[in-house]
């Protein structure tokens, strides 16, 4: 009989129908086979989740009866948020001929046929209904933000509360959970690491200094009824709309789901924390504007002051648990020789540690120069998250000061004289908005010279904020390819072709050291690498 690590991936394809498969640090989960195209859809609608018989340093599934019981929590936990989603355990069993089957119910097992593992059956759910899909084409309707609040509030005022649960939110508890964590992360702390190790000591420092500041209010809070048994795992990939499970009660379909179950523990938190973890993910897409607005909104409806007060203490944690998470993927995948997705996770862990570093830094400038098809704006989708930085391309407002759609076609006049000086003089004018607001932001424009470079330059001497000048380059085949793949496409604000780099390049500036601290962007180049050498420049003392 082959035991729970001899039922590989394959051979549950075949018992659940499927070859979709998402595979977690500790689960896999079989989605139902997609319908090929123009064919009516196909499957169970059912998706099934099998927990992976593995211990890490927070779980241990290395026992059926372990992984079992993690299943039945499941069910119990999301029933209240994500009703009707988590149906049924069943019981994944092996017969003499060898063969895998699925027995639901509790009825006991014919002689001869033994138990080898659980699964979980769930009700699919849409992809496009799950919120970061709906993000990347759209903000949330002010319904769908209200929902969202909402449902969160209600759930966070019935959740279970009192000592036994406020004392995993208590000072000493949360100093060694915090803190703890980061010091999980220095073995990742090495030179070509996710993150240097100066810059996890100041995130550190940082960190401690704030629990040190906030100890009293978050000592008040514990003892106020505001820790509670909440979800545990509360980022925007656990948020769907999903129209099927619309009611007079949840018009929007709303489900949170996949609440964590096996460790009480992390489910007991402060609700400013829970919103925080929210948050942070949000912060980590870019969406700023909704992760401050929904943290706004929690705090107004529930008449707590205290969430936005601690909560960017908590978005920091959540961010380098994430990246101490993505870290630990990488060391696994790189002991298991899978170089690429090692670097994938690495990138990620980068991300996230340098995003929880961000929170403890003030204001920065950041602009992002180049040819056409140079990178920029790939270089500012790796860039801004970290610094919450809010982007503005100057291809955009070229448009806009036309009376263009970002999409619409420009005629000859978009790139005359007269146009690009009110775009480079509107930019730097949002730039100025937002530094004064205490915002970090990235300027997206080519910036040919170090004329249209200066008054940038000028405006972080006057603003006194730290200055990086992101320089992105590739040569000209790589440009060409981008550049047509780009039109070929048709989804970008630049209208900028191969005429009009052949036009700029002979007269291209590139930024010199005199200018202020640059960053040198060059094609697949590792995020990684890209964050680390950022951040030094962010702390490079300035003149």
């Amino acid at each position: 009989m082959p035991t729970p690590t001899a039922l590989s991936p394959h051979a549950l394809s075949n018992l659940f129908g499927t070859d979709r498969v998402i595979t977690t640090a500790c689960s896999r989960i079989f989605l139902p086979p997609r319908p090929s195209p123009g064919s009516p859809a196909t499957g169970s609608g059912c998706a099934y989740k099998v927990r992976l018989p593995v211990r890490l340093a927070y779980l241990d599934f290395t026992t059926l009866a372990a992984r079992r019981l993690a299943s039945l929590e499941e069910l119990r936990l999301n029933a209240d948020l994500a009703p009707g989603v988590y149906q049924t355990l069943l019981t994944i069993a092996i017969v003499p001929d060898g063969t895998l089957h699925l027995h639901e119910g509790g009825a006991p097992l014919q002689p001869g046929v033994e138990a080898v593992d659980v699964a979980v059956r769930m009700r699919n759910l849409p992809e496009s209904g799950m919120l970061p899909a709906i993000l990347a084409q759209r903000t949330l309707t002010p319904d769908e933000r209200r929902a969202v609040v909402a449902r969160l509030a209600d759930f966070h005022a019935r959740a279970a509360t009192g000592p036994e649960i406020a004392r995993h939110a208590s000072l000493d508890a949360l100093r060694s959970e915090l803190l703890g964590n980061l010091d999980q992360c220095r073995p990742f702390a090495v030179p070509g690491g996710v993150i240097a190790p100066a810059a996890l000591d100041r995130l550190r420092d940082w960190m401690a200094g704030q629990l040190d500041a906030l100890a009293p209010v978050l000592r008040d809070r514990a003892i106020g009824g505001f820790v509670r048994e909440g979800h545990g795992d509360l980022h925007a990939g656990n948020i769907c709309f999903d129209p099927d499970a619309a009611t007079p009660e949840n018009p929007s379909g709303l489900l949170i789901y996949d609440r964590l179950e096996f460790r009480m523990d992390f489910r007991c938190k402060d609700v400013a924390a829970e919103v925080a973890c929210l948050a942070s993910s949000l912060d980590a897409a870019g969406h700023h504007d909704l992760a401050d607005g929904i943290a706004g909104d929690y705090a107004a409806l529930t008449s707590d002051p205290g969430v936005r007060t601690v909560g960017t203490l908590y978005r920091a944690h959540y961010a380098a648990v994430r990246g101490k998470v993505h870290a630990l993927q990488a060391a696994a995948a790189r002991d298991a020789q899978d170089h690429l997705e090692a670097d994938h996770h690495a990138d990620l862990a980068s991300r996230k540690l340098h995003q929880a570093l961000g929170y403890s830094r003030g204001p920065v400038l950041m602009i992002a120069c180049g040819l056409p098809g140079s990178g920029k704006s790939h270089a500012a989708r790796l860039l801004a998250p970290s610094l919450r930085a809010r982007v503005h391309r100057a291809d955009e407002i070229r448009k806009c000061l036309l009376g263009l759609a970002p999409m619409d076609r420009g005629g000859p006049d978009l790139y005359s004289p007269l146009v690009s000086a009110r775009t480079y003089a509107e930019l730097l004018g949002r730039c100025d908005t937002d530094l004064a607001a205490g915002r970090s932001v990235l300027a997206d424009a080519t910036f040919r010279d170090a004329f249209l470079r200066q008054p940038f330059v000028a405006l972080a001497r006057a603003r006194g904020v730290p200055l990086v000048i992101v320089h992105c380059h590739a040569d000209e085949a790589e440009t060409r390819r981008r550049l047509e793949a780009r039109s070929a496409e048709g989804r970008d604000a630049s209208d900028a072709d191969w005429a009009v780099y052949e036009k700029l390049a002979p007269t291209f500036e590139p930024p010199a050291p005199h200018e202020g601290p640059v960053l040198r962007v060059e094609p697949d180049a590792p995020t990684r690498d890209l964050l680390c050498r950022l951040f030094e420049l962010i702390d490079r003392p300035r003149a």
